[in-house]
C-alpha cells in the first residue's frame, strides 16, 4: 500500500539450481532453466526503504531495510481476502482467512550502530481497515512501528 510500484528486483545470493515450469502444452510459455536465489531484494520499494525475501529454516522471513533519514512509517501491508486481524499477546499478528489462520511472527526490529545489532522497541500498529464491496474481501493495512533501521518478520502458518 503506498509501495512503488517499480522497484527495482535483484536476486541476492545465487544457489546452485536452477527452476523449470512447464506449464501447459506449448514450449514457448515453458520457463526452463530459471537461476534460484537465497534472497530476494525489492529495492526502494519506499523511498529509502528495501525489502528483502528470504526463506529461513522453511519459513519465509521478510526484512524491511530502512536506510538513515527514511521514514518507516510509510511501511504498509495489506492481506488480501483476510477476514480479520488481531494481535497477539506475544506482539505476533493473526491473520484470519476462510482456509485457517495464518501468523506474522512479532517483527524484530533493530539498529546496526558500529556494527553491533541493537534492538529498538517496536511491532505491529493495527490502523486503516476498510471493507471492498466490489468482491467481498477485507482490506487490511498493518504498519510495522519502528525507530529506524531493519524490520523482520516471518511468516508461519500453526
Amino acid at each position: 500500500m503506498g509501495a512503488s510500484r517499480n522497484p527495482a528486483i535483484e536476486g541476492i545470493s545465487p544457489l546452485r539450481g536452477v527452476a523449470n515450469f512447464f506449464l501447459g502444452n506449448d514450449p514457448a510459455a515453458w520457463h526452463t532453466n530459471l537461476p534460484t536465489y537465497e534472497a530476494v531484494r525489492y529495492g526502494s520499494l519506499y523511498p529509502g526503504i528495501d525489502l528483502v525475501y528470504r526463506g529461513t529454516q522453511g519459513q519465509l522471513k521478510s526484512e524491511f531495510l530502512v536506510s538513515p533519514g527514511a521514514d518507516p512509517s510509510r511501511i504498509r501491508l495489506v492481506y488480501w481476502g483476510a477476514q480479520g486481524l488481531k494481535q497477539a499477546q506475544d506482539g505476533s499478528l493473526i491473520i484470519h482467512t476462510p482456509l485457517g489462520d495464518l501468523v506474522e511472527a512479532a517483527p524484530e526490529v533493530y539498529q546496526i550502530i558500529n556494527g553491533v545489532k541493537r534492538l529498538v522497541p517496536g511491532g505491529y500498529r493495527l490502523a486503516q481497515a476498510s471493507v471492498r464491496l466490489a468482491d467481498g474481501f477485507y482490506r487490511w493495512a498493518v504498519t510495522p512501528s519502528s525507530a529506524s533501521g531493519s524490520a523482520t518478520t516471518t511468516r508461519r502458518c500453526p
